[in-house]
């Protein structure tokens, strides 16, 4: 080869190289330009998701502080244990609660008259079960939850058992008119995320009334259960839950089978016995069933008195059997009537219309023993009466006649009788007199008694 041609070759690859180098050169920059474009939008996007992402957390985190929403992160307490350990870091049992504005913090009261276990008579008493709910606000127990105010705790109210309540201020109270208590009583308590604080108490007690038996089987009593705070008014003061509204409320449930509650009802006032706490007091109205008294007392008594009666029926000369029939009428009587006092306190008849009616049965059964004994001596007398006007008549047949046969008939019918012999030696009042008054006037004595007895207790 020669060497032009060695030289012409070498300048071609030169050319070559020049023209690749210059080409290459231009992508490169081209290149360069659009690279620097994408990482450009790149960032754009990143700041606007970065900005965006901002206002999210701005948006949530508002949204925990005004009301529900979900919240990123969460503070404070996420079990009932450790929100117990804060809420009583610190705190006071035995300072009331700070009212803020308020004379007096407020607790809200209602009650259930759950059971009416028992009411005695004698003992002017009765058994129920009340359960009672107080209300008021402690601004120390308010806590976070999930829901309000970016709180870890789940709920909005927290349950407790009843050994909290031995922690934490609650109002003392004790029933003036309580006698005693039985069961087992049941307490609960449950705290809301506000300082809302709700005690329920289910308890049974026995407390005092005052009965009145005017219209006894047929009456209605009104009995109260009076609770009062031991606090002084200026600190606590009770309310009912709703105002206008009774503080007490039945379940219709329980009972006995002879008193049945018709209404309920409840009243505030102030206690005139240091500290002059407030009070409420928890009244019911109970009817009593009279079908027991009426079926085995009083119509019994009635048809006792009704059977005595038929003894003025009976054969004047069948002694024995005229006076076992009222004694044992009168006897049964009794036998009622000790039962009905043994369901009262010791009460006079007039006190009660049952024992009214008891003690009227009563006096007229032994009414028939007493007309019964009257008409058996009359009976006694009229016999020697009668066997000295046969004398007489004898006497006359064999013409020896009587000069004064009053006279002569009284010296034979004994001294009891001479009050009774008329003129011509006839009696007075014979024992066949008494049982034909007592068939027209004890029925309509007894009638008209009865009524009065019945009017008189309206």
């Amino acid at each position: 080869m020669s060497t032009r041609s060695t030289v012409d070759v070498v300048s071609t690859r030169r050319r070559r190289r020049r023209r690749d180098g210059g080409g290459g050169w231009l992508a490169r920059t081209v290149s360069t330009t659009v690279s620097s474009a994408q990482r450009c939008r790149q960032l754009t996007t990143t700041i606007a998701i970065a900005i965006a992402l901002a206002a999210c957390a701005t948006v949530a985190r508002a949204q925990g502080q005004q009301g529900p929403g979900p919240a990123t992160t969460c503070r404070g307490p996420a079990t009932k244990g450790a929100l117990r350990e804060v809420l009583l870091e610190g705190y006071d049992k035995y300072d009331v609660p700070d009212t803020g504005n308020q004379t007096a913090l407020l607790v809200s009261v209602q009650a259930v008259l759950r059971v009416l276990e028992s009411v005695s008579a004698p003992t002017g008493s009765f058994r129920a079960v009340f359960q009672v709910k107080f209300q008021w606000k402690d601004p120390r127990l308010a806590f976070n939850t999930s829901q309000y105010n970016n709180g870890c705790f789940p709920s909005q109210v927290a349950n407790y058992p009843t050994g909290v309540i031995d922690d934490i201020w609650t109002p003392t109270y004790y029933y003036a008119n309580q006698i005693d208590s039985f069961g087992t009583t049941i307490k609960s308590v449950r705290v809301s995320y506000t300082g809302d604080v709700f005690l329920v108490i289910t308890e049974g007690i026995e407390a005092s009334c005052d009965f009145t038996f005017t219209k006894m089987p047929f009456d209605q009593q009104t009995c109260h259960a009076r609770l009062v705070f031991l606090s002084s008014q200026h600190e606590v003061k009770l309310q009912p839950s709703a105002a206008g509204t009774s503080a007490l409320s039945f379940s219709g449930k329980g009972g006995t089978q002879e008193w049945t509650v018709e209404s309920v009802s409840s009243a505030e006032g102030t206690s005139l016995e240091p500290p002059s706490g407030s009070f409420i007091q928890f009244e019911f109205t109970m009817k009593r069933a009279p079908s027991y008294w009426v079926t085995f007392v009083i119509v019994p008594s009635i048809f006792l008195v009704m059977l005595s009666y038929g003894t003025f029926y009976v054969q004047r000369t069948a002694a024995p059997a005229r006076a076992a029939f009222c004694f044992v009428c009168y006897l049964t009587v009794i036998n009622l009537t000790n039962g009905a006092l043994a369901s009262l306190p010791k009460l006079g008849a007039s006190d009660a219309l049952l024992l009214a009616l008891m003690s009227a049965s009563q006096y007229f059964c032994a009414c028939t023993v007493c007309l019964v004994v009257v008409a058996n001596y009359l009976l006694h007398i009229e016999l020697r009466v009668e066997a000295a006007l046969k004398e007489v008549e004898r006497l006359a047949i064999e013409g020896e006649p009587v000069g004064d046969v009053q006279a002569y008939v009284k010296a034979r019918c004994g001294r009891s009788g001479v009050f009774l012999i008329k003129k011509d030696g006839q009696m007075l009042l014979s024992d066949q007199h008494v049982d034909i008054a007592a068939r027209y006037v004890f029925p309509v004595a007894y009638a008209i008694t009865l009524g009065a007895i019945m009017s008189s207790k309206k």
